[in-house]
């Protein structure tokens, strides 16, 4: 049959074996991962971008006709180029076991050095050979028809092309990509966006490599030892312990009904950044980024601190911590006495870029049997890392983990595994009775396609201060023995109010007596954050930034957050967007922001007119966009002109 067919006619539609065989691959990827064959897809969008897909791959064969020769330059760019992403979809597929969608796509230019890891996960000369064929398949397709064309086909051909790229704008984040093979296409479109949008924004200043200001040694100070548990990227609203419905916290929740006396929980606690590198930042030394660069790396930090009054330190995490100069910013002068992060365990990479957290969490209780031994007392930190993108799940979850927002419920299963395993360690070496222990997270998360909060709304998810992403679990358990001597009043008293990881440094100095410890001749900025064993009053407002104020990004964003209100403020927004914070605990109200009224301008105007450091930051938030604090009474002066 097909030798009826004029040759050049099936040159002519040669290129329809680019789609063809993504279909035909996709349905190979599939099949033995046993990845939903179910479109989760609104049939509508669905259908749209089918269409936007044939037209542009046949568009850019009949403008590629016309070419010539140089046709092979744009061929080349888009094949490889597509080649490269539509396989590294299937790998993610492979790997991760899920459908791809936009969030990992962010993640790339987020974490490009973490993404090609996860990527490169199981590569083959297999899998480098496909690419090539694939490659090298679509590159003749393209190129092998070389009729004329007329002008209606050109100016239909490159309509088609045009209308493709320009859907990358207004396609919503909320949809999903790839789950048909053609859906790759509209990530390619994004993709080339994203990448126009990072490649065009000035480079962010990191935190600089200072020395660190000593401690002066003080006096010894009887007391509990100090255990802090800093999670990453967990979410208060999908813990069981906290009313989420999946029983996925089978430890917390003994150790809080076998606890219930000694265990102060903080329900409205925020997370000073969406970014794990600044909201540690705020933690270990106690202050928001609107402090100077030099401030936040010559501050002492809390293992300084413990030193001073004789007590060890320790830091284990399972993440790399040379990412973004985490190691360098905190670790480089006069670290812990006890440090071990992914890259001192001889064990493979098994989320993101770091190893299992129950490594960690071992490396932990040794170092605890050490102490005990010894009987010397000590500061840790421990991190964990299983609710980072991608999620390391449970293998033995009682629900299917083929969803992101499924596989993230089961990483936290993993996350209150290691708790389950510290607190046994502490019960083993004889120091549960004599520890306290501070539990919380750096951020919290956000899964791009759920409908409980929009995704214009958050954007990208490190450079967002929206609720969703802060808004964390925090709880202090403080043995009964330790009760009366510490003082816990205050400490019960603080639950109701709202807190932030700023608070956890100065806690600390107010645990071993050392609050007022930093110079008060202005040498030092005193710390943003308050001790959690001192009064804090019920109009606080705790403080959200996705970026330090010295960076020169031109896009910023602000969170502030109270009892009663919250706003939230990004310098791309036509608007300030409120919200009550009484539907923070009701998920269905997530979506909805309250129309602005006098009482939450004045609110905001005073907040934002409380705080003297702010005006810098505000600065470059009315300097992208002048209209947006519009109606403010008070707050930041505007910049001189």
């Amino acid at each position: 049959m097909l030798d009826r067919i004029p040759r050049n006619e099936l040159r002519r539609g040669a290129w329809v074996w680019v789609p063809l065989s993504i279909l035909v691959a996709d349905i190979l990827v599939r099949w033995p991962v046993d990845i939903s064959q179910t479109l989760q897809m609104p049939m509508d969008n669905l259908l749209a971008s089918l269409v936007l897909s044939l037209g542009f791959w046949w568009g850019l064969s009949r403008i590629c006709a016309g070419l010539g020769r140089w046709r092979y330059i744009p061929v080349a760019l888009v094949t490889i180029s597509m080649a490269v992403m539509v396989c590294a979809a299937w790998q993610y597929q492979r790997v991760v076991g899920a459908e791809l969608t936009l969030g990992p796509v962010i993640y790339v230019f987020q974490e490009p050095g973490n993404a090609l890891d996860l990527i490169s996960v199981g590569f083959s000369w297999i899998w480098g050979a496909g690419l090539l064929v694939l490659i090298a398949t679509w590159t003749w397709a393209l190129t092998t028809w070389r009729g004329p064309t007329r002008v209606l086909t050109r100016r239909l051909s490159a309509a088609a092309v045009v209308i493709f790229l320009l859907s990358a704008v207004v396609i919503p984040f909320e949809v999903r990509i790839n789950e048909l093979p053609d859906l790759s296409d509209s990530a390619m479109a994004r993709l080339a966006r994203r990448t126009v949008s990072v490649v065009s924004k000035p480079t962010a200043v990191l935190l600089p490599t200072l020395p660190r200001n000593l401690v002066e040694p003080q006096a010894p100070v009887p007391g509990p030892n100090i255990l802090i548990i800093v999670n990453e990227s967990l979410r208060r609203d999908h813990m069981h312990v906290f009313g989420y419905e999946r029983a996925n916290t089978p430890h917390l929740d003994a150790f809080f009904a076998q606890h219930a006396a000694q265990i102060y929980d903080f329900p409205h606690a925020f997370s000073t950044a969406a970014s794990t590198l600044f909201s540690w930042t705020s933690l270990l030394t106690g202050r928001y980024l609107v402090q100077s660069r030099e401030t936040l790396g010559e501050v002492s930090l809390p293992w300084h601190y413990a030193r001073a009054v004789g007590k060890s330190s320790f830091f284990v995490s399972p993440q790399n911590w040379t990412w973004m100069g985490m190691k360098d910013f905190f670790l480089t002068f006069d670290p812990p006495d006890y440090y071990a992060d992914a890259t001192a365990f001889d064990s493979p990479v098994v989320n993101d870029t770091g190893v299992d957290d129950l490594i960690a969490a071992q490396a932990a209780i040794d170092r605890l049997s050490v102490y005990a031994q010894d009987d010397t007392p000590f500061l840790g930190i421990l991190q964990t890392n299983a609710t980072h993108f991608p999620f390391m799940h449970e293998e033995s979850a009682p629900w299917p983990t083929t969803s992101v927002r499924n596989r993230y419920d089961s990483a936290i299963g993993n996350v209150d595994r290691v708790f389950g395993k510290v607190i046994e360690g502490l019960d083993e070496s004889e120091l549960l009775d004599d520890t306290i222990i501070i539990y919380t997270a750096d951020h919290a998360e956000f899964m791009y396609g759920e409908t409980d909060a929009s995704a214009l709304d958050v954007g990208s998810r490190t450079a967002s201060c929206h609720p969703v992403l802060t808004h964390i679990p925090f709880f202090i358990y403080v043995p009964a023995k330790w009760e009366a001597q510490i003082g816990v009043e205050e400490l019960r008293a603080n639950t109701q109010r709202v807190v932030s990881n700023v608070d956890v440094t100065p806690t600390l100095l107010d645990l071993w007596g050392m609050a007022g410890i930093d110079p008060s001749d202005g040498s030092v900025p005193p710390m943003d954050g308050q001790s959690l064993l001192s009064p804090i009053s019920e109009e606080r407002s705790v403080w959200c930034f996705n970026l330090p104020v010295w960076s020169a990004l031109p896009t910023a964003a602000l969170g502030v957050y109270s009892r009663d209100r919250m706003a939230y403020m990004r310098s791309e927004f036509d608007e300030i967007l409120y919200m009550n914070s009484s539907d923070w605990v009701d998920k269905s109200q997530w979506r909805r922001w309250d129309s602005p009224t006098e009482a939450d301008r004045v609110w905001l105007s005073e907040a934002l007119g409380a705080y003297e450091l702010l005006e810098p930051y505000m600065r470059k938030i009315q300097t992208a966009n002048p209209t947006l604090m519009e109606g403010l009474s008070q707050g930041p002066r505007p910049a001189a002109p």
